[in-house]
């Protein structure tokens, strides 16, 4: 299973700033992640083959001392059974070449290959900002198994698990 990601500035440091001082009267001292928020498509259910992307909203407020910020995303997909168990995970720069501040638009993608058993995954993203966890996100995702598959030449009817 290979995961792809991607990100992109969509609002300038100048932008979050300007209306952050509005709501909040002054910038913070430090810089700050003042939203991240995800989002599993094209749902919490897909078939083998599938391609699922987590996507993610992420502002970020740069702070008075205007120090630059390092700011990483990471998505991490378990097993079904052993929850525990890591099947994949990556970490990825957020918010290349800006340093400062701003809102992101990040993307992973990846497709459940066929042969994966039927069962829930769950899904954890995480958000670090100067490597201390600042935000994270769990997400299930069902796989099932639609239709009729031949087997040796012998229908054999797939249970289709409930979303």
């Amino acid at each position: 299973m290979i995961i792809d990601y991607s990100s992109e500035q969509t609002r300038s440091d100048e932008e979050v700033s300007r209306e952050y001082e509005e709501e909040n009267g002054s910038l913070p001292e430090n810089t700050t992640v003042s939203s991240y928020q995800t989002e599993i498509l094209p749902g919490s259910s897909v078939t083998p083959g599938t391609k699922v992307m987590v996507k993610s909203v992420i502002a970020v407020i740069p702070g008075k001392n205007g120090a630059t910020a390092k700011l990483e995303e990471s998505l991490t997909i378990y097993d079904s059974e052993d929850t525990s168990l890591a099947l994949k995970s990556m970490t990825k720069p957020a918010a290349q070449g800006s340093g400062r501040g701003g809102e992101f638009n990040s993307e992973f993608t990846f497709t459940l290959p066929e042969g994966m058993p039927q069962g829930v995954y769950p899904i954890r993203s995480s958000l670090l900002l100067n490597g201390e966890l600042v935000g994270d996100a769990s997400h299930e995702l069902q796989l099932v198994l639609r239709g009729d598959y031949s087997v040796g030449g012998d229908m054999v009817a797939v249970m289709e698990l409930a979303d």
